[in-house]
């Protein structure tokens, strides 16, 4: 299936170039684009490919009837042409021939549709239903038009139009071709509320879903209006009017919205931070205060094991209670914990942990997520504190290995495929960006941060605990972890996306190389746990190393984490070739003669591995031996020979990194 979709991919990509080369030969008399038509393709190709992605087309065309196909293929070449469109009307590329653009997106359209028939029918498929199911569990809409958004719609478009003459001339002085831009306002205002249903009763629950409609029709006005302003040359139409008042028009009906859905938000309810209804936490149970030190009369009972079930009686609202409960007294059933040692709250706030009695839990058990706690560490090394020795730390996170389905089940696919890059932007890449960060914290506080759950899990490790479980239950990761150890002594934890890494250098002295961040912050305290678990490839490397990231194995395969070493070679840390320069863990596995000879040396950038190529840990001992024999002899000749065979091996063979 997957081969399958690759053809369709290439062939799709194939055809979108020709194409281009053939309208461009037709009009001009060659086939390469030359000037603004070389941008212009650019554009073009660039709209078909994320267009199509957005609209699944090429896997869809493998699991959808013909008549469906048809569908989506349309759809997906009319709004290309009409980015183009928009692209060109709002840029200095109005004078692109309207012929050119129609045949560079209506021929491939037909095209598509004739290749994928002729696919179809060589390769028939069973299939004939589309594979992504409909995400709508909160969209629940009756057909009533609401009248008064209709009145209120026009009397918005109308005010802020003037509102807009105003801005541009300084006064509401109605000009000669002001009724062809309202005429053409309200034409695409028309036919996106035909097409979007937008001012019908939307009694769903979810923030969402009540203004993606008023975003698809925002787009809709804007594409119809770019197409008839670039198509039929209305130069005498000033863009920014039009435009301007199509996005403050749109702007206005989606605040108008948000406001109108939370001022009729139930009282008494809250939103999420996914923007779902909810019931508002009772503050005699999600206030911060123990709720397990129980007043009972009968001491002796105090001085009994914890009973989770009575613990839990008290908190009705805790979502899956059983099957959370189900999960703790498996990893702890073993466990002799009484109830006077225990201690169960729910707080974001390190004084509330605070007040406890140093070295006096045996289980301290936090009910609200760990993504909303401020200074992490500081709250786990606190916990530590407070926790007996071979005593136990019971949470939950949040993780961002389910951010994507979390977000993507509780938004519409428009709205998802328009946040998401927010999100990850906001909640992963500016926490770790040292300075702006700070700026982040200030406004967020702290709460719902993105945390990986190895990362969460380095931090654990990193201050004293071992991970005895975890768990999902939903997109929930709950863990238990016990305090067998000491806090770690590092003052330099890596976190940001260039990483400080102590490594076994010259003299066996450590050393610190500098690379692009590939893994999850603090998963270097995780190697021992990882290699216990995973154990080593063939290459060396740990199997299947669940704390490196999606880009993190690209940037491995191709070097690129490896390139801030060059700084480190700068620095006279390191030689360009050399034996790598491996972590304190990955020494200790090296034999003991070994460890001995290569700590003679400077490690280095490049090493012998990719001159060898060998296929196993005992075959990179044998090359590194083989190398610093030859090194001691000749270190000039040999560094020379061992990066010639290294690039030979990576440019002509395709040797590549795990």
């Amino acid at each position: 299936m997957r081969s399958n979709k690759n053809i369709i991919i290439l062939i799709d990509l194939l055809i979108v170039i020709l194409i281009f080369g053939f309208v461009n030969y037709n009009k001009f008399g060659y086939i390469i684009p030359k000037d603004i038509y070389l941008l212009l393709f650019l554009i073009h190709l660039s709209y078909w490919i994320v267009i199509s992605i957005y609209y699944n087309k090429f896997s869809l065309t493998l699991s959808l009837p013909f008549q469906a196909i048809v569908k989506t293929i349309l759809w997906s070449a009319t709004i290309s042409l009409f980015a183009i469109v928009s692209t060109v009307a709002l840029t200095e590329l109005r004078e692109i021939s309207r012929q050119f653009i129609l045949g560079i997106t209506i021929i491939p359209m037909f095209l598509e549709l004739f290749i994928i028939g002729i696919f179809q029918f060589i390769i028939p498929n069973p299939i004939s239903q589309t594979i992504e199911k409909q995400r709508t569990p909160y969209n629940h809409t009756s057909l009533l038009v609401n009248n008064k958004l209709i009145v209120l719609g026009t009397f918005l478009l109308i005010t802020i139009y003037f509102i807009m003459v105003k801005i541009k001339s300084g006064s509401f002085y109605i000009y000669p071709w002001s009724e062809r831009i309202l005429l053409l306002l309200f034409a695409s205002w028309l036919i996106s509320l035909i097409l979007t249903k937008k001012y019908v009763v939307n009694i769903s629950t979810n923030i969402y879903y009540r203004i993606t409609p008023f975003v698809k029709s925002g787009i809709i006005m804007f594409l119809i209006s770019a197409g008839i302003f670039y198509f039929f040359r209305t130069k005498l139409i000033p863009r920014f009017l039009l435009f301007g008042t199509i996005l403050a028009f749109i702007s206005c009906e989606i605040i108008i919205q948000i406001f109108y859905f939370y001022l009729n938000t139930e009282k008494g309810a809250g939103i999420d931070n996914l923007g779902i209804t909810k019931k508002r936490k009772s503050d005699s149970i999600w206030n911060i205060r123990e709720i397990t030190n129980y007043n009972n009369d009968d001491s002796d009972k105090l001085h009994e094991n914890i009973n989770f079930n009575l613990a839990f009686s008290q908190i009705s609202s805790f979502p899956n209670k059983e099957e959370v409960i189900a999960f703790i007294q498996d990893k702890l059933h073993n466990e002799n914990i009484k109830q006077t040692s225990s201690t169960i709250i729910s707080t974001t706030h390190i004084n509330n942990i605070e007040i406890l009695n140093n070295s006096s839990r045996k289980l301290l058990w936090n009910l609200h997520q760990v993504n909303d706690i401020r200074r992490l560490n500081q709250y786990l090394i606190l916990c530590h504190k407070k926790i007996l020795s071979e005593g136990f730390l019971v949470g939950y996170l949040l993780p961002l290995e389910t951010t994507y389905t979390r977000l993507r089940n509780k938004m519409p696919k428009l709205i998802f495929s328009i946040l998401y890059p927010i999100h990850f932007i906001v909640y992963r890449v500016i926490p770790k960006i040292p300075k702006i960060n700070r700026l982040y914290f200030i406004i967020t506080k702290g709460h719902n941060r993105s945390i990986s759950k190895y990362e969460l899990f380095g931090r654990l490790n990193f201050c004293g605990f071992e991970i005895i479980g975890d768990q999902y239950i939903e997109d929930r990761l709950y863990f238990v972890v016990k305090k067998v150890k000491t806090i770690s002594h590092d003052n330099n934890p890596s976190y940001h996306p260039i990483v400080k890494l102590n490594r076994v250098g010259l003299n066996n002295n450590l050393i610190t190389i500098h690379k692009f961040r590939t893994m999850y912050p603090y998963s270097e305290y995780l190697q021992k746990d990882i290699y216990e678990d995973n154990k080593l490839d063939s290459s060396g490397k740990f199997k299947n190393d669940p704390r490196i990231t999606s880009w993190g194995k690209i940037f491995r395969k191709y070097w690129i984490d490896e390139l801030p070493q060059l700084y480190d070679w700068i620095q006279g840390r390191l030689n360009l070739v050399g034996v790598r320069a491996i972590s304190e863990h990955y020494f200790s596995l090296y034999p003991r003669d070994l460890q001995e000879y290569r700590t003679k040396f400077k490690p280095g950038i490049i090493p012998p591995y990719y001159a060898d190529m060998p296929d196993n840990l005992d075959e990179i001992f044998t090359s590194e031996w083989n190398y610093l024999k030859q090194k001691e002899k000749a270190p000039i000749k040999t560094d020379i020979k061992y990066a010639l065979l290294a690039i030979n091996n990576i440019i002509l063979k395709g040797a590549r990194s795990n």
